[in-house]
């Protein structure tokens, strides 16, 4: 990854992106194999020019107003731990409230199912990284209790086909509904426009003086 490329990583704001931010950098680091910064042992001993880069990259990659977490940091390894500290929340509070917005999100008030799917899946995965359990078939129900009653068809489909309840297959199958009602919508637009087509009445024959039609050229007054 060029130098370049690690300014397209989004930057630390708070604790409502560190989560994301966290995996995003953890995983930059161990592509830019300076992971090992952050995760040693103390009394181990780290390259230190590798240390100096890991550190700058970390500290680059926050937002201004989040540097006095970091000023005082020698090594990488301390930008991380002082991060962890003051933005990894997992509090009651925290779980609550993630759990909340996990419950109280439905697809009406998404703006696609790929948005009611993501905030779903998003949120689940906050609720993981702070060591709260979440069960996948309860995510998966939990997925289909959003839906709006003309889901109702494609959850008694899914019932009688005896598939295994996850949010991988629930969203499989959102997806599928989509596409599925954008072709068909595709088609029927289609066999209307070609019907407006045909049912245009034929305005008859078409004069070479005048350039009109309803009558023939010897006609043409």
């Amino acid at each position: 990854m060029s130098p370049n490329n690690m300014f397209n990583l989004e930057k630390l704001i708070g604790r409502e992106n560190f989560a994301t931010w966290k995996f995003s950098v953890k995983t930059y680091l161990e592509h830019e194999d300076l992971w090992c910064c952050v995760e040693h042992p103390d009394d181990k001993p780290v390259d230190s020019s590798k240390d100096i880069k890991a550190k700058s990259k970390l500290i680059l990659l926050l937002d201004p107003q989040n540097y006095v977490h970091v000023q005082e940091c020698k090594t990488a390894k301390q930008v991380w731990e002082n991060l962890q500290r003051a933005f990894d929340d997992n509090g009651l509070t925290r779980r609550v409230g993630l759990l909340k917005d996990l419950i109280n999100t439905s697809l009406e008030s998404s703006n696609s199912v790929e948005d009611y799917v993501s905030k779903i899946m998003n949120t689940a995965h906050k609720l993981r990284n702070i060591g709260f359990d979440v069960n996948d078939e309860w995510l998966g129900t939990l997925m289909l209790a959003g839906l709006p009653e003309e889901y109702k068809p494609m959850i008694m489909g899914l019932e009688s086909s005896g598939v295994k309840i996850s949010a991988d297959s629930v969203k499989t199958k959102l997806i599928q509904e989509i596409n599925t009602s954008k072709s068909s919508a595709f088609y029927t637009n289609s066999k209307k426009t070609g019907n407006n087509v045909h049912s245009v009445k034929p305005k008859g024959p078409r004069c070479y003086n005048c350039n009109k039609s309803g009558h023939f050229a010897k006609y043409c007054k």
